[in-house]
């Protein structure tokens, strides 16, 4: 026997390319038939490993619409929220206007919250921001309103306010 007779063991390179690129070329055409990439599918090979999993969320067209004009829903109310701010804008300054001598000044957006101080008729106050949600009470609509006086901020019923110009 001489050396060209001499049979190697094992797998040829040749061999270990075209089995890659066959299972290349299935692997790319199954990814296809299921309506993924290829990385979405490697992506979640690696979190089947993984310790803390997530689901994968596979959504057909529709669903993606959906969820889209949901979104899009979102953010058309989120503009009428900051078109409100637009009426009485941070650093604005109002004046007290209500019925009795003082106006209870709360901690917070409600008025089962606690008074922490109060406010003479006819006092000027510093506008901080208006709450993006709407209220009724008495039966009058309206919105709180964050203030700062002499230092201290708390909420008000922002009907008792008349905007002045600086």
């Amino acid at each position: 026997m001489g050396y060209g007779n001499h049979k190697k063991k094992g797998i040829s390179k040749q061999k270990l390319v075209t089995f890659s690129c066959i299972f290349l070329l299935i692997w790319l055409f199954l990814s296809s038939l299921a309506d993924r990439s290829p990385l979405k599918t490697i992506s979640s090979i690696g979190q089947l490993f993984s310790e803390n999993p997530e689901p994968v969320l596979h959504y057909s067209r529709d669903q993606l619409l959906s969820i889209v004009k949901s979104k899009d829903s979102e953010i058309d109310s989120l503009q009428n929220v900051i078109e409100g701010f637009k009426v009485i804008q941070e650093n604005d300054i109002a004046r007290v206007e209500i019925d009795s001598e003082e106006l209870n000044v709360r901690s917070a957006p409600s008025i089962n919250s606690n008074v922490i101080f109060k406010i003479p008729d006819s006092t000027i106050v510093e506008i901080l921001l208006f709450d993006s949600e709407s209220f009724s009470i008495a039966g009058e609509s309206g919105k709180w309103c964050k203030i700062e006086y002499g230092g201290e901020r708390g909420w008000v019923w922002g009907n008792y306010l008349q905007k002045v110009s600086k």
